[in-house]
């Protein structure tokens, strides 16, 4: 009984914070050890991994400040661990310098300017994976500047992202940072009803640098990340967006 009964509290816990943060318009994508919702972005963080299972985060032209999407004037922003997740679960920044490894934000510095703080919160550490080399880094930049495009296009954009952990073969830093070995990004655009799901290989090398080829179903995304996006839309508008690899040709 008493079992019975945490997990319904729980589940009160979990609807009523979906409910109570904007940035999980769409659901909570999957059950964390850990959620947050930040200024700029929700996550769910899982401890085993010490890494984020998801981010969530909605993005709307009119909470940004006039011509903010083109100011881009650097602050002084700096990746830290954050306060919130015991320091044991998250990679050290330091780590990262003199090394061959890259830090791929999964929310995107570039469209959550709304406010210092929003932007501040996309450098915390457990919002961030381990990224192998300088290749599959400048694939993920590439993809968070295609974020950047259709923001300006749209008026509304959802959007998440992840990793994926299917087998975990490498680990990163002292904590044992698990590597994802691909990472994902999901775009939906309220207003067009358009959905977009990119994978992204986390490998050494990568020659093919057109987003275009990394597009799938985010049927494919959810099936790998054991993951559960878009489940606030309608079931029949929900399967025909996620069933499909739609290619954005923008």
């Amino acid at each position: 009984m008493v079992k019975k009964l945490l997990i319904v509290v729980v589940l009160m816990f979990s609807s009523g914070f979906a409910f109570a943060c904007s940035h999980l318009a769409m659901g909570i994508p999957k059950s964390s050890d850990h959620l947050f919702c930040g200024k700029g972005f929700a996550v769910g963080y899982n401890y085993q991994n010490r890494a984020p299972d998801w981010v969530s985060y909605q993005l709307q032209l009119k909470d940004q400040s006039p011509n903010a999407l083109k100011d881009k004037t650097q602050k002084n922003y700096i990746f830290r661990t954050n306060q919130n997740i015991p320091l044991a679960y998250q990679a050290e920044p330091e780590e990262f310098n003199g090394s061959n490894w890259y830090i791929a934000q999964l929310a995107n510095p570039d469209t959550i300017e709304f406010s210092t703080l929003a932007k501040a919160q996309t450098f915390a550490m457990f919002g961030v994976v381990p990224v192998r080399s300088e290749s599959a880094q400048a694939l993920w930049l590439k993809l968070n500047q295609k974020e950047v495009h259709l923001f300006e296009k749209h008026s509304t954009l959802h959007v998440a992202s992840g990793g994926i952990y299917q087998t975990i073969d490498d680990y990163f830093g002292q904590n044992g940072i698990a590597v994802p070995s691909h990472l994902w990004k999901v775009f939906y655009l309220p207003a067009s009803n358009e959905a977009f799901a990119y994978l992204i290989p986390n490998h050494r090398d990568i020659i093919n640098d057109n987003l275009q080829h990394y597009q799938v179903s985010i049927d494919e995304i959810e099936e790998k990340a054991d993951i559960n996006l878009l489940k606030r839309l309608d079931d029949e508008i929900e399967y025909v967006l996620e069933s499909k690899k739609v290619v954005s040709l923008d």
